[in-house]
């Protein structure tokens, strides 16, 4: 027989967040990638973990290196947000090292701070310096038989600030650091896929020396344990966790974000079991609803400043006039195969998994990945 089912009301917390970062028990799926960075970690190879915005990166990289060090006291891990340097810009001196170097914990048998200033002291502490310092100190570590784990987050964020000479040269640096095994350092980074096309990071080849791990959907095994995270709470029908993972198309944030709300209408009504057409009522008001605009565009954002391949993802939407239609491309455009715009349009948005192509080379059809969006897209962007 099933487990009874717990009281359900105001006062019951929602089990589906999507507004942060998950580890532990909230990180459900991706055993394959798990494994990877493992296997990464130990041998010592630098870690590039590239999706789309809200895909899972940081969670991925999180989980990965909680795992690995969980007991490990010989293990120190420096996290570094590229997005802090839009609200905290470093003083025009300062080098990011330095900021990893103040991130290291102090110990009995070495003081950062003192190291800090004591090399302050003698000289002026020049770009070349610091990077020094944080090279010297890593050796150290190692030397006592300790290891560092370097995480940069949100790398893409980088962007703006690639105009001054202190952040073009800090890869460059990071990338003799990766190539350094004597340091005891394995650096983990997580990015959108634009960061390995900037100019600075093509130019020195950054991506050669990483183990590249790329996030896309859930598989189904993982999906089916986010929609069921309610657990006792709730009772969800079959066919309507299967229209959930068809409208999301097992994202991972629009899982988390659909079962959010509808758990959320659960509780206001004071029901424990979720149906098909509860599923689809609440849909309609989430694609309704002004304020959820933030949540579909995440899933084409990337795109809108690439014209042609932001001109034919409407277009695609305006043909996909039925739920899970594929849609044959010598159709919308007769000349397609032989339009160079067309083709780097195509290549967008696969690589930006918005739609899927299937593998006829005489009859190529596309269809959206998420069913979510190409409504949105058909209720909005078309009447515009």
């Amino acid at each position: 027989a099933p487990p009874a089912l717990q009281s359900i009301d105001d006062s019951t917390a929602n089990p589906y967040q999507y507004t942060y970062t998950v580890t532990g028990d909230s990180f459900y799926g991706r055993d394959t990638e798990l494994r990877r960075i493992r296997r990464a970690l130990d041998s010592g190879h630098p870690i590039a973990i590239m999706g789309l915005q809200r895909a899972g990166k940081s969670s991925l990289a999180k989980e990965s290196i909680r795992r690995y060090t969980e007991g490990s006291p010989q293990y120190v891990v420096i996290e570094y947000d590229f997005r802090r340097l839009k609200d905290e810009a470093l003083q025009q001196e300062e080098d990011l090292t330095l900021q990893f170097i103040r991130a290291l914990p102090t110990t009995s048998e070495e003081s950062i701070d003192e190291k800090v200033e004591t090399f302050a002291s003698s000289r002026r502490l020049t770009l070349v310096d610091q990077r020094h310092m944080f090279r010297e100190i890593l050796r150290s570590r190692r030397s006592r038989n300790k290891r560092t784990i370097l995480f940069l987050d949100e790398c893409q964020e980088i962007e703006d600030f690639l105009t001054e000479e202190k952040y073009k040269t800090f890869f460059v640096h990071l990338d003799a650091l990766c190539r350094e095994r004597d340091l005891a350092l394995s650096v983990v980074i997580a990015c959108r896929p634009a960061f390995f096309e900037f100019g600075v990071i093509r130019n020195c080849n950054l991506g050669r020396l990483f183990e590249t791990i790329w996030l896309g959907a859930l598989e189904d095994g993982p999906a089916m344990a986010v929609v069921n995270r309610a657990g006792p709470l709730l009772q969800i029908d079959e066919d309507a966790a299967i229209r959930i993972r068809f409208l999301t198309g097992n994202h991972a944030f629009w899982l988390q974000f659909l079962c959010h709300r509808l758990f959320e209408d659960c509780v206001l009504l004071g029901v424990h079991r979720l149906t098909r057409p509860s599923v689809d009522r609440v849909f309609q008001r989430i694609l309704m609803d002004v304020g959820c605009k933030a949540q579909f565009y995440l899933l084409y954002q990337d795109i809108e400043d690439h014209e042609a391949a932001f001109k034919m993802l409407k277009q695609l939407a305006e043909f996909a006039a039925s739920e899970g239609i594929a849609v044959e491309l010598a159709g919308v455009w007769p000349d397609y195969r032989d339009r160079k715009d067309l083709a780097e349009a195509l290549r967008v948005l696969q690589d930006n998994q918005i739609i899927l192509l299937n593998n006829d080379p005489a009859h190529p059809t596309v269809t959206f990945q998420v069913e979510a969006l190409r409504c949105w897209l058909r209720c909005h962007l078309l009447t515009l």
